[in-house]
């Protein structure tokens, strides 16, 4: 059975300031990755808070953000590390830009997932998983060539 690990996005609320109107958008987003087979799977969802002022007016929302499925070939992955030991997180690196296309926050191929202080164990268990699985697939590829 592969280890599932739970994370979250580090996003930042976005504020703009117009006359007398602000408007503030905080993105909230968690979700769950493991090892599914010969790929990487990533999940996530979360809301988004929107809070418009008026002058006096105030006008506050939440929206659901609907579930998000990302698979990576373990072929396209760099690097699946865990680190950090009071901001635990992992490090996802990809070997092509449009790998990571789509998934917050992540840039020039990278994204940290940021992880309970709790699964620390279950993610280096899944890294050690991922690591032989991009072993495997990388001999694989060599035997073809």
């Amino acid at each position: 059975m592969t280890a599932v690990v739970s994370f979250r996005f580090r996003t930042r609320a976005e504020e703009r300031l117009a006359g007398r109107e602000i408007r503030i958008r905080d993105p909230r987003l968690q979700g769950l990755v493991r090892l599914d087979g010969p790929a990487l799977r990533l999940e996530w969802s979360g809301t988004v808070s929107r809070v418009e002022v008026r002058g006096p007016e105030v006008h506050s929302e939440v929206e659901q953000i609907p579930i998000t499925r990302l698979e990576i070939p373990v072929g396209r992955l760099a690097g699946f590390t865990v680190g950090g030991w009071l901001r635990p997180r992992v490090e996802l690196r990809a070997t092509e830009l449009e790998t990571l296309d789509g998934v917050p926050t992540a840039h020039l191929g990278h994204v940290r997932l940021w992880i309970p202080r709790r699964e620390i164990a279950t993610a280096r268990r899944l890294a050690a998983d991922v690591e032989i699985a991009m072993a495997d697939e990388a001999l694989r590829l060599a035997e073809e060539a």
